[in-house]
C-alpha cells in the first residue's frame, strides 16, 4: 500500500514539474543570466544551461514541499477553520 501511495505522489510531482518547468526555466535563466557570472563562449553556455537545470530542479522541489507544508494553513487563514484537517 505504501508503494502505491509513493507511486501516486511521484506521479503527482512529475505532473507538477512538467507544468512549472518552463516557467521556472525562464525565470532562473533571466536571473542567472543577469548575474554576470557566465562567459559568452560555448563552455560558459554549457555551464549556464547545466546550472539553470540544477536550480530549476531544486526550486521545483522547494515549491512542491512548501505547497504541501502550507496549503492547509493558507486555506484555513483565508477561508476559515471549517477546512481544518480536510486538506
Amino acid at each position: 500500500m505504501i508503494d502505491r501511495e509513493n507511486n501516486i505522489r511521484d506521479l503527482e510531482y512529475k505532473v507538477f514539474f512538467n507544468k512549472i518547468d518552463n516557467l521556472l526555466t525562464n525565470m532562473v535563466s533571466y536571473d542567472l543570466g543577469g548575474s554576470g557570472m557566465y562567459l559568452d563562449d560555448e563552455i560558459g553556455e554549457m555551464a549556464f544551461n547545466m546550472d539553470v537545470t540544477e536550480v530549476v530542479e531544486q526550486m521545483a522541489m522547494v515549491l512542491w514541499d512548501s505547497y504541501n507544508d502550507n496549503i492547509e494553513d493558507v486555506v484555513i487563514e483565508n477561508l476559515g477553520s471549517d477546512f481544518k484537517h480536510t486538506i
